[in-house]
């Protein structure tokens, strides 16, 4: 058995057949629904800060306890969906994918999770700005490592912050991680229960305690989801780090 559970925060109007399990968040969140953040043991209050992940956390724990071992479980949004390779950009694309023998397969042999195909961060347009900022030249056609990618967008006293709260176990690789340029985006995972039982031990427990020491409720709305977007470079390093995953193509449908 496979469940794939598409986490989204509006109503979802295309009828899915499993693996696929919509499972709503933040103020799409019914009561009603069978798989929601407003249930059980949830963080359904951070959704905000945290986004798809008041999903996983709600998954964690309330469910993988309780899954066979050997059932394959995932992650994916109401736009984003492994296609492996088969890209679309329609939900008719995605529902023609035989996801249950795909996933199987790449899970039965040498991989151990599924995750995002890595992706290059170009400098385009920034490179000027950037060889002023970080007080190097960066050509055109060179690549921004995870870290310099973060801070383009975020506040680089965050990241560190960040860093420094990881258990010491961790903060090595994940710096040598931020220092490359390659990231599993997305948080999308597919994995066995007890994999991802190990990583949200690790997950959750330290953006809770990043939490406590930042203010986020005083950042704009975009800023505020500073858990969702430090956990998305967390997660691109904990499986690869210490995984084997198989890297499938991810499509946007628009």
């Amino acid at each position: 058995m496979t469940k794939i559970f598409i986490i989204s925060h509006k109503k979802i109007i295309e009828n899915f057949k499993p693996p696929f399990i919509p499972f709503y968040v933040g103020k799409a969140a019914d009561d009603n629904s069978e798989f929601n953040d407003r249930t059980g043991d949830s963080i359904h209050d951070k959704n905000p800060y945290y986004s798809e992940l008041t999903a996983q956390y709600w998954i964690w724990r309330n469910l993988l306890i309780k899954e066979d071992p050997n059932e394959n479980i995932g992650f994916c949004h109401y736009r984003r969906y492994f296609s492996f390779d088969s890209p679309t950009q329609e939900i008719s694309g995605i529902q023609k994918i035989n996801h249950m023998e795909k996933i199987n397969t790449l899970l039965s042999g040498e991989y151990d999770v599924i995750l995002a195909k890595q992706e290059l961060f170009p400098v385009k347009r920034h490179w000027f700005s950037l060889s002023m900022r970080f007080n190097k030249l960066i050509l055109p056609w060179s690549y921004l490592n995870l870290r310099e990618q973060f801070e383009l967008n975020h506040e680089k006293i965050d990241l560190e912050l960040a860093v420094s709260l990881l258990p010491k176990d961790h903060q090595i690789g994940f710096i040598k991680h931020l220092n490359s340029n390659k990231l599993s985006p997305y948080n999308m995972y597919i994995a066995k229960p007890t994999i991802l039982i190990n990583y949200f031990n690790i997950l959750f427990p330290w953006l809770f305690t990043f939490e406590k020491k930042i203010a986020l409720e005083g950042k704009t709305a975009y800023q505020a989801r500073l858990p969702g977007f430090i956990a998305e470079r967390f997660a691109s390093y904990y499986f690869n780090e210490f995984h084997n995953p198989a890297l499938v193509n991810i499509s946007l449908i628009k």
